[in-house]
C-alpha cells in the first residue's frame, strides 16, 4: 500500500468532558494527589493509561508526527471517557491504588454496569461534564502537544518532591536497575548497541550502561528535571496559569488546604468524603528532616562525585523554583 503523506490525521467531534493530568515523576505525591481529587464533585476515578505516557515520549523521539499524536491522546481520552460512564475496563481489583473501591462512591459504579450505552451516555455525559483525570509520568516536557490536544478542557497538576527523597524512593522500587530489564517493566526502551536503555538515558546511552544504580538514578531524575523546567518554560503564560505546581512536602503536610487549592484550580469543590479520605491515608504526614539528612548520608556514601554535582544542583533548583 502506498503511504500517503500529506494527510493531516484529526478527531472534529469530542466528548463533553474535561481534564486533569496529575503528572510528574513516580514517587512524588501522584497516588495521594489522585485520592484526594476523587472525592471531589464531577472528578472521576484515577486512571493510570500508559497510552498517554507513550504518544508524549514518542512524540518526543520524531516517531510520531504531531498531528497523529494529538487526535491519538484526543480519542483515547474520548474512547475512556465513554468506556467509564459504562463502568467497562473499569479495575475491581480491590488493592490497586486505581481501584473503584478506593473511589468514595464506588456503588457509583456498579449502577453504570445497566445504563444504556450509545447516545444516551453522551448524553449523560454532556449533562453531567465529568472531569477525566489520568496519571502520566514525566509529560511537562511534552505538556504543548496535550493542550494541542485538549485545549481548554486540560488542566494538569505537576509534582515534585525533593531529590533526595526521590532518589531514596526510586532506589527503593529498583529503578536503578530493573528499568528496561524485567518483562514486568514496561518502559519505553532505547537499543543501544546489543543492550537495552530507558529513555532518560538517551545521549548517555554508555554512561548509562557502565553506572551504578544509585548514579543512574540521579542522573535520570537530574536529566528528567531539565525536561520539566525547559518544557514549562518554553509554554505560554496562558497555558502556565492552567498548570497547578505543587511540592509533595505541601501536599502532605496541609492536605486539607491544598485540596480546596485543587478543587478551586478545576472549578469544582470538596465534598464530604474529602476529609474522609484524607484520614484514610492517616495524613497529615511528617516530613522530617531528620530523615532527610540520614538519607542524603546514605546517598553519599554511595554516589559518585560528579553525581554528587548533580544532586546539588537538582537540591538548589528544587529549593529556588519549587
Amino acid at each position: 500500500m502506498e503511504k500517503i503523506h500529506d494527510v493531516k490525521i484529526c478527531r472534529p467531534c469530542s466528548m463533553p468532558q474535561e481534564i486533569v493530568l496529575v503528572d510528574g515523576p513516580s514517587r512524588s505525591g501522584k497516588t495521594v494527589t489522585s485520592r484526594m481529587l476523587a472525592t471531589m464533585e464531577r472528578v472521576e476515578s484515577e486512571r493510570v493509561e500508559e497510552i498517554f505516557d507513550y504518544v508524549g515520549v514518542l512524540y518526543g523521539f520524531g516517531k510520531i508526527q504531531r498531528d497523529a499524536a494529538a487526535t491519538l491522546l484526543r480519542l483515547e481520552a474520548d474512547i475512556f471517557c465513554y468506556h467509564a460512564c459504562l463502568a467497562r475496563n473499569s479495575n475491581f481489583r480491590w488493592k490497586d491504588s486505581t481501584s473503584i473501591f478506593r473511589y468514595p462512591d464506588w456503588k457509583k459504579y456498579l449502577r453504570r454496569l445497566f445504563d444504556q450505552d450509545g447516545d444516551a451516555c453522551v448524553a449523560k455525559i454532556k449533562k453531567e461534564i465529568p472531569i477525566f483525570q489520568v496519571g502520566t509520568h514525566h509529560q511537562m516536557e511534552h505538556m504543548d502537544l496535550h493542550f494541542d490536544a485538549y485545549g481548554e478542557k486540560l488542566h494538569v497538576i505537576e509534582l515534585m518532591r525533593n531529590p533526595i527523597d526521590t532518589i531514596d524512593a526510586w532506589m527503593n522500587r529498583g529503578h536503578g536497575q530493573r528499568m528496561c530489564s524485567t518483562a514486568r517493566d514496561f518502559s519505553i526502551c532505547l537499543e543501544h548497541k546489543d543492550a537495552a536503555v530507558y529513555y532518560l538515558g538517551a545521549g548517555w546511552e554508555e554512561e548509562y550502561l557502565k553506572a551504578s544504580p544509585v548514579d543512574r538514578v540521579i542522573r535520570m531524575l537530574y536529566v528528567l528535571n531539565e525536561k520539566i523546567r525547559k518544557g514549562y518554560e518554553k509554554l505560554s503564560s496562558e497555558i502556565q496559569s492552567r498548570i497547578l505546581l505543587l511540592r509533595f512536602e505541601e501536599l502532605v503536610v496541609n492536605p486539607l488546604g491544598i485540596s480546596e487549592k485543587m478543587a478551586d484550580f478545576l472549578g469544582t469543590r470538596t465534598t464530604r468524603y474529602t476529609n474522609k479520605e484524607v484520614k484514610k491515608m492517616r495524613l497529615p504526614w511528617d516530613v522530617s528532616e531528620e530523615g532527610r539528612a540520614d538519607r542524603w548520608e546514605k546517598i553519599k556514601a554511595i554516589a559518585n562525585k560528579e553525581c554528587l554535582k548533580y544532586l546539588d544542583e537538582m537540591i538548589a533548583g528544587y529549593e529556588r523554583e519549587w
